[in-house]
């Protein structure tokens, strides 16, 4: 078996040449020294995100505007306002 090295420039041309080679039944490995993508499985574990357990509560978000002064007029104005 013979070893061929092709250095190519950028992402999209090593992954069109890579889904090429597949295609040839002669061709019985391809390897890359690029990292390869993590599956979209695998990729949402690795987040800093704690995902929630339960329903939120609407007094979770009682204190998220505590501090300003808005009257129920003035919420409906900007609610109802149409640019049109």
């Amino acid at each position: 078996m013979k070893t061929l090295t092709i250095k190519v420039d950028n992402t999209v041309n090593v992954n069109f040449l890579r889904e090429l080679l597949s295609k040839f039944s002669f061709v019985k490995e391809i390897e890359s020294n690029e990292k390869q993508p993590l599956p979209a499985k695998t990729r949402h574990k690795m987040m800093p995100i704690r995902w929630a357990t339960a329903e939120p509560k609407t007094e979770d978000f009682t204190s998220i505007i505590s501090d300003r002064k808005l009257s129920l007029t003035e919420i409906r104005e900007k609610a109802w306002k149409r640019n049109w």
